[in-house]
C-alpha cells in the first residue's frame, strides 16, 4: 500500500502494447483482467486472487472447442442466471472501423466461452467495461459507431461523427433490440446559457429562440449506470469541453436529449459506476482545461469524482494520475475544442514549474472498474511516457490501481 492506502501495478508487459483493458470480479472475490494488444487482435485474461498483488499467468480467451476469441474492447457482465457475459469488438470491416459487436456467455467463470453471436451484424462498438446488467436482468450495452466516409479511416476523418444508442436483451443475449432513439448532441437546437439557468437564450420581447449555433456534435463512447425506479444515467464524450448526459426513464428504451454537465472534459471517454456500499455514482475521466486540450495535454490528468444526487452535482474531485497538482477544472464555455495538429499525438508540457511531474505519462485514459469488498479496482491505459533507461516513448501500457472506497470520499 502507498501512503494514501492505495496499491498499483502494471501486470502486463508494456512491450506487448496492451490497451483498453477491462476488469471484473469473479467468484471468491478474484479479479479477472481482460485485455488485447495493438498488434494481436485476440483477447487474453489474467486472474488475481489477492486483490491484484499477484497475478496468475495470462491465458487466451477461448470458446468451446479450443477456438480463440478474436477481437478487442471487452466488457464482462454478470447475468441474472449467474453466468458471465462477454462483449467484444471484431476485426475491422473498413479502415478505422471495428467489425460487428459479438456476445458470448460462460458457465465456468471465464475459462471457456460459448460460440459468439452478433449483437448487430454491422460495425458497432461498446467501450470496454461499459455494459451493464440491470436489476431486472436486462443486459444494456451503450454502443456507438462512426458515421462518415466509407472509404477512409472513420475516426481520423474530420467530417465523421459519432452516434450512440443502447442495445438491450431480456433473454440473456439470445436476441437483441435497440433503443427507440439515438444519442446525438444537437448544438444547433439549443444555446446553453447557464447564467439564467433556462438552457435557452430567448428574445425577452418575442420569446424567439436566438440560438446561433449550427453544429452537430458526437456523443461518443457512452457509459451508463442504473439509478432507481427504472431510471438510467448516461455520460458521453464530445469536443465541447464538457461531458453531456442523458437519462432514460423506461429501462433504456428511450433517452432524453443530451444536456451539458458541469464536468470539464477533453474529448475522451467516461467511466461510470455505482458504488455498491453507498449507492453513489463514481466517474473517472480526463479532466482538462481548454488550453491543455489545444496543446496536446488532454489526457495526462485522470480524475475521479462522486455524485450522491444521481449525477446532478459532483464533489470529492481527486486525481488518479496527473503531471500537476490541479484536481478540479472549472467547466469552460461550450464550444468546440480541438487539439492543434492533433495527428501528431500527445505532447510533454513545456511549463515544468506547473507540471512538476513532467516528463511523464501524457495518456492516462480509458478506465474500467470493478468492486471487491470495500475497494474499487480501476484499470486504465498508461502510456506515452519516457522510458527511464532509453528515453524513448513507451506508447502503450496498462495500470491497475486498487483504492479503498473511503479514499474516494476523503
Amino acid at each position: 500500500m502507498g501512503k494514501d492506502n492505495t496499491f498499483e501495478c502494471e501486470p502486463i508487459p508494456d512491450d506487448l502494447l496492451p490497451w483498453e483493458a477491462s476488469v471484473f470480479t469473479i467468484e471468491n472475490d478474484a479479479v479477472l483482467l481482460v485485455y488485447s494488444t495493438r498488434d494481436v487482435p485476440e483477447l487474453f485474461g489474467m486472474v488475481s486472487r489477492d486483490l491484484c498483488r499477484t497475478w496468475e499467468a495470462p491465458f487466451p480467451l477461448k470458446m468451446d472447442g479450443d477456438k480463440r476469441i478474436v477481437g478487442w474492447r471487452s466488457s464482462v457482465v454478470r447475468l441474472k442466471s449467474g453466468r458471465l457475459g462477454l462483449f467484444h469488438s471484431t476485426t475491422p470491416q473498413l479502415p478505422g472501423r471495428d467489425g460487428p459487436l459479438v456476445f458470448h456467455t460462460s458457465t465456468d467463470e471465464g475459462l471457456t466461452w460459448s460460440e459468439g453471436s452478433f449483437v448487430e451484424d454491422r460495425f458497432l462498438i461498446v467501450r470496454q467495461g461499459c455494459a451493464r446488467v440491470l436489476r431486472d436482468g436486462r443486459i444494456l450495452a451503450p454502443v456507438y459507431n462512426w458515421v462518415g466516409s466509407h472509404l477512409r479511416d472513420a475516426e481520423q476523418d474530420v467530417a465523421s461523427l459519432c452516434v450512440g444508442w443502447a442495445m438491450f436483451s431480456d433473454d440473456e443475449g439470445s436476441s437483441w433490440q435497440r433503443s427507440h432513439n439515438e444519442w446525438l448532441i444537437r448544438a444547433n437546437d439549443v444555446c446553453y446559457d447557464f447564467i439564467d439557468g433556462k438552457g435557452f437564450r430567448l428574445d425577452e420581447a418575442t420569446g424567439q429562440n436566438l440560438t446561433q449555433y449550427h453544429h452537430l456534435e458526437m456523443y461518443g463512447e457512452p457509459a451508463v449506470e442504473e439509478l432507481y425506479e427504472g431510471r438510467i444515467y448516461s455520460l458521453g464524450r464530445c469536443r465541447l469541453g464538457r461531458f453531456f448526459m442523458s437519462v432514460s426513464h423506461d429501462n433504456g428504451l428511450s433517452w432524453s436529449t443530451p444536456e451539458p454537465t458541469a464536468l470539464a472534459s477533453s474529448s475522451a471517454p467516461p467511466m461510470l459506476a455505482q458504488i455498491p456500499t453507498t449507492g453513489d455514482l463514481l466517474v473517472v475521466w480526463n479532466q482538462a482545461e481548454p488550453e491543455e486540450i489545444l496543446m496536446g495535454l488532454s489526457r495526462h490528468r485522470l480524475s475521479c469524482a462522486i455524485s450522491n444526487d444521481e449525477g446532478k452535482t459532483w464533489k470529492h474531485f481527486k486525481n488518479l494520475e496527473s503531471l500537476d497538482e490541479v484536481s478540479y477544472i472549472e467547466p469552460p464555455e461550450i464550444k468546440v475544442y480541438q487539439m492543434v495538429n492533433w495527428q501528431e499525438g500527445y505532447k510533454q508540457p513545456i511549463d515544468q514549474k506547473r507540471y512538476t511531474r513532467a516528463p511523464g505519462p501524457v495518456r492516462a485514459t480509458y478506465a474500467a472498474s470493478t468492486f471487491v469488498g470495500d475497494h474499487v479496482v480501476i484499470c486504465y491505459d498508461y502510456g506515452w511516457r519516457p522510458d527511464a533507461n532509453t528515453g524513448k516513448n513507451k506508447l502503450f501500457g496498462t495500470k491497475v490501481k486498487v483504492i479503498p472506497i473511503d479514499w474516494l470520499y476523503q
